[in-house]
């Protein structure tokens, strides 16, 4: 306190160097580490399902290094520790919900979302089906009660008042 700074909440932390070059060699150990595990899981197709769960792994675990060490959160208040926390965690929930939606889809017959090949002809099935519909609506004529019905005013009847 020579200059009349209090440390105290939120003064600057000055990393050690050595603490700086540890972090940047774990985060190439653990670059490394996610390369090999996606060689290997391409190379045993039967444990891919685990590819997805592990690269999250591996890369909130390289996030965690550089918001802790170079972005200096384990030195600040705690405060900030605990909004990063919050927000990585709202972040997380937001994609569960997403990754819900979206291997649920299928389960509750939206078909129109994907690619399939039998999803595309059963996508022609139903334009042509709505087409027939319309066609065939054309050729009905509607009834003044109709329109009534519908709040609408017929076309030639427009011209009358």
């Amino acid at each position: 306190m020579a200059h009349g700074h209090s440390h105290e909440g939120g003064g600057h932390h000055i990393v050690p160097q050595s603490v700086l070059r540890n972090t940047f060699l774990a985060l190439l150990v653990l670059t490394l580490i996610t390369v090999g595990t996606s060689m290997f899981l391409h190379a045993v197709p039967s444990l891919g399902f685990l590819g997805i769960p592990l690269a999250i792994l591996l890369a909130t675990g390289k996030a965690s290094l550089v918001v802790m060490y170079f972005m200096g959160i384990k030195y600040d208040k705690p405060i900030n520790g605990v909004i990063a926390v919050g927000m990585v965690l709202f972040v997380v929930i937001f994609m569960v919900f997403t990754m819900m939606d979206t291997t649920t889809r299928k389960a509750f017959g939206d078909r129109f979302g994907t690619t399939t090949m039998e999803d595309a002809e059963h996508w022609k099935e139903l334009k042509a089906r709505e087409k027939e519909i319309l066609e065939g609506a054309k050729k009905v004529p509607l009834t003044p009660a109709d329109y009534q019905r519908l709040g609408a005013v017929p076309a030639d009847t427009t011209a009358k008042q």
